[in-house]
């Protein structure tokens, strides 16, 4: 919903969510050089929910600032992923008698 007393910002309401994802949006956010404000709240800890607050610049929308944010959250997720699945790959080498030499 967007904020009526102050411009170009909104609140989002993400339902199941918690501090985890509270954080590294609002982090991810912040490294955005169009964010002016972005925080988050939990409601009440027994309320799976998180109310993520943003405000960007001019150039901006608040709406266009949390989509960045969540593809670079995504894509840095698909990365670890995808590393995750190459080490265990090495691992599952190694227990097989293969060596591996870094």
């Amino acid at each position: 919903q967007l904020d009526t007393k102050v411009k170009n910002a909104a609140t989002y309401i993400i339902e199941k969510e918690d501090h985890t994802l509270g954080n590294i949006l609002r982090m991810r956010l912040l490294e955005d050089k169009t964010v002016l404000f972005a925080g988050y709240k939990v409601p009440h800890p027994l309320n799976n929910s998180i109310h993520l607050k943003i405000q960007s610049d001019h150039t901006s929308t608040p709406k266009a600032c949390l989509r960045g944010a969540l593809s670079s959250v995504e894509a840095d997720f698909k990365n670890v992923k995808s590393a995750f699945k190459e080490a265990l790959k090495r691992k599952e080498n190694d227990r097989d008698g293969g060596i591996y030499v870094q």
